[in-house]
């Protein structure tokens, strides 16, 4: 409101008086139209009193969405989809009560609105008050265009119906009531016509007007007048002179069938359900036009508190009009002066104005109706065919046509139940594995020895990693234990020795998935495979070890925490399997590696050769200069050795102990890397680049280290050349290593 007030300068107002006219024109010619819809049939003798209930709720709408909305154009009425089914319940209900008398029938029928209106406003309200609007956005598109083709029939066969004020039939192909009907189409055809070609916002009540211009033109040169026009049927009305107020409390209370009321639970399920898809359709379509990010829950509050108010005064649901809406905005108005400007006018209209209402022709309204349902079908069954998949536009039209032949809630039903068919089998044809790897190329973080690097970089594709991702049930399951089964069997590629199942990406498992989960580790047990399990859920956790580890039995498969652990672990039992077939031989160090550069014969790395027990080495003798500027550090567990963010004045040797590789990030998270053994480098890119640790690295246990400083490096360069560059290859050559293994797991990690 703060807005509105601030925004009252001369070419405000005057704009959104000129939009105040348009928007109240066409919300009376919308309102009368749906009145007449609600209000058909055996109920047409109340369709004065349903129009009031509905300006009513015009009023409401307009006023109280106008003041709260996201949007500062938005412009609210009540609403054709609701309507729809509102109008097959009321059509229930006076099928029911055809011997009831005339208080009785139309008494039930106002309450049986108002309970569904009053049911939606809650419903409406908590739903935004939990913050659950963005769960109405999970309905299946084919789903929501099925729901609107539907209502297009009915607004097509509700249109036709207040137009000849007769069913459908046969008999609306005779003369007589083809004049009455065919005008109306006509205009339907027109307005859908120029408005897929020109968006102004006068086009509509324009044509309306022009219309009913045409109507009483054309009547008058027949010798007709306003009087017979509405004696022969072709205005809607008679109503009352003066206004259409009426309070619902002067309904006949005591003479509501309440069985009938509480006893149509589906309808009312559907008018709720139908309401929401409506209203986030409009609330998406606004936020696209006007460049708009609107609270959707916010939204439902407002939407909610209105129909509550209209809801007690008789009125059907409602909530904000797309096209309505869109007429200030495309004018230039940005407050809310226009809506509460267009509820004066029905505010008026609804006191003063039924004169103006018996005006109306009935071809105006019910071409209207069919003008909205012609632009559902365009929508969903024209436009639709370029945009959706094959099978979900014949959902489309399997819904319309269930509708049509059998009823509206069972076409909502087969759309649901099929909708979900379709989306098992999609998401089932999703690979359940984001990322196939071996131990080649991903690698844990444990830092190791030159001839264990090279020994799992041979034997690392005997780790066969699968990165799952997804909600994992039957049929993806399925298709991961296949997946399993093809590459045990492979001819061309190294037998497994584990099968690793990274569940991080997981969202979720359906207890249908565990039965493939139990033929899998089958799998693995014959094929004498071990299935290593990582990154499970504290839920997945539960379920696994109540599934699959009844009694303790560790001999088919390991579960970890992370991957990084679950790789080490394949890792040492890989390392321990040769190892112990070399007797255990040892792998070079730092040492032996600068010793082979300096003597010039250092071919490549023979990993199986240097398993062999009887392979021995001289004494170190060249790189005495080394070993003489290295100065021999002792650290008890837990002492940084290299610390985050500070600069490392040189390179350590872990010459005994053990060493852990952690980050820790601003808000003191600790991240813990990978592990280092014994013989490895630790920073030793230090000795090129001048930029800080990027990582902490603390003794995990009492170690003892060997420092080699920059300052001795460069003494190291300048009396002892040869063995300087003896180091700096060495050192280039793990650099290069590494920088190998990690372009490997981009590599893998893109296909």
């Amino acid at each position: 409101m703060t807005k509105t007030l601030s925004s009252l300068s001369l070419a405000n107002i005057l704009s959104s008086v000129s939009v105040a006219l348009v928007t109240w024109m066409l919300e009376i010619f919308l309102v009368v139209s749906l009145a007449a819809l609600l209000f058909s049939g055996n109920l047409s003798h109340f369709a004065v009193e349903g129009t009031g209930f509905l300006l009513f709720g015009g009023f409401v709408f307009v006023l109280v969405i106008a003041l709260t909305s996201s949007f500062v154009t938005a412009i609210a009425a009540p609403q054709e989809v609701p309507i729809v089914i509102t109008s097959i319940m009321t059509a229930n209900i006076a099928a029911q009560m055809q011997t009831a008398a005339a208080e009785s029938l139309l008494a039930t029928v106002v309450v049986a609105i108002i309970f569904s209106t009053i049911l939606t406003a809650i419903a409406f309200w908590l739903i935004g008050h939990f913050k659950l609007g963005q769960l109405v956005r999970f309905i299946p598109y084919p789903v929501i265009g099925g729901f609107m083709v539907g209502t297009g029939w009915a607004l097509l066969i509700g249109g036709i119906g207040i137009m000849t004020n007769a069913p459908p039939g046969m008999a609306l192909l005779s003369p007589a009531a083809l004049v009455q009907w065919v005008p109306g189409m006509v205009l339907a055809i027109c307005l859908l016509v120029l408005t897929q070609r020109y968006s102004h916002f006068l086009l509509v009540p324009s044509l309306l007007l022009a219309s009913a211009g045409l109507f009483y033109l054309v009547y008058f040169i027949g010798t007709g007048s306003l009087t017979t026009a509405g004696a022969d049927g072709w205005l809607l009305g008679p109503f009352p002179t003066g206004g259409l107020w009426q309070p619902v409390t002067n309904l006949a209370f005591n003479e509501v069938n309440w069985a009938i009321v509480f006893g149509d639970f589906a309808n009312l399920g559907a008018i709720i359900l139908m309401s929401a898809i409506a209203l986030l359709l409009n609330i998406s379509g606004l936020e696209v036009s006007t460049q708009t990010d609107a609270d959707l829950n916010r939204e439902l509050k407002s939407v909610g508190i209105a129909n509550l108010l209209a809801g007690l005064g008789g009125s059907a649901v409602g909530f904000a009009s797309m096209s309505l809406s869109l007429v200030g905005f495309r004018l230039g108005v940005r407050s809310r002066l226009a809506g509460v400007l267009t509820a004066v006018l029905v505010g008026f209209t609804l006191l003063f104005g039924a004169g103006i209402l018996s005006t109306i022709p009935r071809l105006i309204a019910g071409g209207l109706l069919i003008f909205l349902a012609l632009s559902f079908f365009w929508d969903w069954l024209y436009t639709a065919w370029f945009r959706l998949s094959r099978l979900d536009y014949l959902l489309i039209w399997l819904i319309l046509l269930t509708i049509i032949f059998v009823g509206f809630l069972e076409g909502v039903g087969i759309g649901i139940v099929v909708a979900a068919i379709l989306f098992v089998l999609d998401y089932s044809r999703i690979d359940a594995v984001r990322h196939v790897l071996t131990g080649t190329e991903r690698r844990s973080h444990v830092v190791r020895p030159l001839l264990y690097e090279e020994l799992l970089q041979h034997r690392g594709k005997h780790i066969y990693i699968l990165v799952l991702r997804g909600f994992l049930f039957f049929g993806s399951a399925h298709r991961l234990v296949e997946r399993v089964r093809a590459r045990i069997d492979s001819p061309t590629l190294p037998r497994p020795r584990f099968i690793v199942l990274d569940f991080r990406l997981v969202t979720g498992v359906d207890s249908s998935a565990l039965f493939a989960f139990s033929r899998l580790l089958q799998l693995a047990h014959s094929q004498r495979v071990t299935v290593v399990v990582t990154h499970l859920s504290d839920k997945m956790r539960v379920v696994w070890q109540r599934e699959f580890l009844q009694d303790d039995d560790n001999s088919t498969h390991r579960i970890f925490t992370t991957l990084d652990q679950g790789l080490a672990w394949c890792e040492e039992q890989i390392i321990d399997t040769f190892t112990s077939v070399g007797l255990g031989a040892k792998p070079k160090s730092f040492f032996q590696q600068v010793e082979d550069v300096l003597r010039q014969d250092a071919p490549p790395v023979d990993w199986l050769e240097q398993l062999r027990p009887d392979t021995k080495r001289e004494e170190f003798t060249l790189i005495a200069p080394l070993k003489q500027v290295l100065q021999r550090v002792q650290l008890d567990a837990g002492v940084p050795i290299v610390r985050q963010g500070e600069q490392v004045a040189g390179l350590y040797l872990l010459e005994s102990g053990r060493a852990v590789a952690q980050t820790e990030a601003a808000d003191g998270a600790v991240s813990v890397l990978g592990t280092l053994e014994k013989n490895v480098v630790i920073g030793g890119d230090a000795l090129y680049t001048q930029q800080p640790a990027a990582t902490t690295i603390i003794a995990e246990q009492p170690s003892t280290l060997l420092y080699l400083s920059q300052a001795d490096m460069k003494l190291l360069e300048a009396e002892a050349p040869a063995v300087a560059v003896a180091v700096h290859r060495v050192l280039a050559g793990m650099l290069g290593d590494r920088l190998a293994r990690a372009s490997h797991l981009v590599e893998a990690l893109q296909r």
